[in-house]
C-alpha cells in the first residue's frame, strides 16, 4: 500500500504505472491536507510525497505524518524537482526517510521501491519475531506460576522485585 502525493497528475500517473506492476495497491492525493486525510482512512505502508505542492506542501505534511505516533515508522519518500544540496537537507530534516529527484529516472524509482520493499519485510518479520517473544514470555510466565503454587506471597513478591531490578 503506496500513497503517492503530487499536485501534478502525470507525475501521479507515472508513479502509479511504475508501483502497480510490481504488487503495490496505490491511493493518491494532490496536496498535503489530501495525504493528511487518506493516511487516516487509508494507512499506507509507504509515501511518496512530493515535496511543492499548493494548499499544504509536503515540507509541511511530512513533518505532521512523522509527528504522529500511527505514523512515525512509515517511510517517506521525498520527491522534489530542486537540484540544489541544502534543499536535500531541508527536506530530511522534515523526518522524510529517503530523496528522490525529478524528473525520475526509472532505476532510481526501482531502487526506492526495493528499498521500501525490503524495509517493509523487514518490518514485518520484526512484529512476528516480537508476538512469537510475546507468546514465549507469556508461556515461561504461566509455568513460573505453576511452580509458585503454594508457595507464600511474601517469596513471590521477593522473587518480582529482583527481576524487576535485574
Amino acid at each position: 500500500r503506496i500513497l503517492v502525493v503530487d499536485d501534478v497528475p502525470d507525475n501521479r500517473a507515472l508513479l502509479r504505472e511504475l508501483l502497480r506492476p510490481v504488487g503495490f495497491e496505490v491511493r493518491e492525493a494532490t496536496n498535503g491536507i489530501e495525504a493528511l486525510e487518506a493516511f487516516e482512512q487509508w494507512p499506507p505502508h509507504a509515501v511518496l510525497m512530493d515535496m511543492r505542492m499548493p494548499v499544504m506542501d509536503g515540507y509541511e505534511a511530512t513533518r505532521r505524518l512523522k509527528s504522529a505516533e500511527a505514523c512515525r515508522a512509515t517511510p517517506i519518500i521525498a520527491t522534489t524537482a530542486s537540484a540544489f544540496d541544502d534543499s536535500r537537507k531541508q527536506v530530511m530534516d522534515t523526518g522524510a526517510d529517503a530523496y528522490l529527484r525529478k524528473p525520475f529516472r526509472h532505476l532510481d524509482i526501482q531502487i526506492a521501491i526495493e528499498r521500501t520493499r525490503k524495509y517493509l519485510l523487514l518490518q514485518r518479520r520484526l512484529v512476528i519475531a516480537e508476538e512469537r517473544n510475546s507468546l514465549i514470555s507469556k508461556a515461561l510466565e504461566a509455568k513460573i506460576n505453576r511452580k509458585f503454587i503454594g508457595v507464600s506471597p511474601q517469596i513471590i513478591a521477593i522473587n518480582e522485585q529482583a527481576n524487576l531490578a535485574a
